[in-house]
C-alpha cells in the first residue's frame, strides 16, 4: 500500500464550501492537496509536469463535461485516478470503471470518496 502523504490530490469544485471541506479531510489523512476553483485552473494542473495521482472533478467546472474531456485527461494522464463528484447518479457518456469513479455528492459522499482513495493507495 503507498503511503498517503506521497499521494498528490487536485480538489476542483465550484462551491468553495466543498472544495476546502474536502481538502482539509484529505490533508488529515496525509495526502498532499491542491485546490482548485475554475476548469482553467484544472487543465493547467492536469496538463502540468507537476505531479498528480488523483483529481476529483466537479463537472460544473467544465462545458461541455462529457467523454472528450475525460479522454483528454486519460490521454495525458493514463495511470491518473478521476473521480467524478457530482449531484447527479450519472454523467451521459461519462462510464465508471478502470480508473473512472462516479460518487454523488452527499453529506455522506466524504465517506464514499475516502473509501475511493484509499483504495486508490493500493
Amino acid at each position: 500500500m503507498r503511503p498517503p502523504e506521497l499521494f498528490h490530490i487536485v480538489v476542483t469544485d465550484i462551491n468553495h464550501h466543498i472544495r476546502d471541506f474536502l481538502q482539509r479531510e484529505l490533508e488529515k489523512e496525509g495526502c498532499t492537496v491542491c485546490s482548485v476553483k475554475t476548469g482553467v485552473m484544472a487543465y493547467v494542473r492536469i496538463f502540468s509536469s507537476d505531479p498528480l495521482d488523483l483529481i476529483i472533478l466537479d463537472p460544473e467546472l467544465f462545458h461541455p463535461f462529457d467523454q472528450t474531456l475525460i479522454g483528454k485527461i486519460v490521454h495525458r494522464r493514463s495511470s491518473l485516478q478521476i473521480i467524478i463528484h457530482t449531484y447527479l447518479d450519472s454523467i451521459d457518456g461519462i462510464k465508471a470503471g478502470n480508473n473512472i469513479y462516479l460518487v454523488e455528492k452527499s453529506g455522506q459522499s466524504i465517506g464514499s470518496l475516502k473509501a475511493i482513495i484509499r483504495k486508490c493507495f493500493e
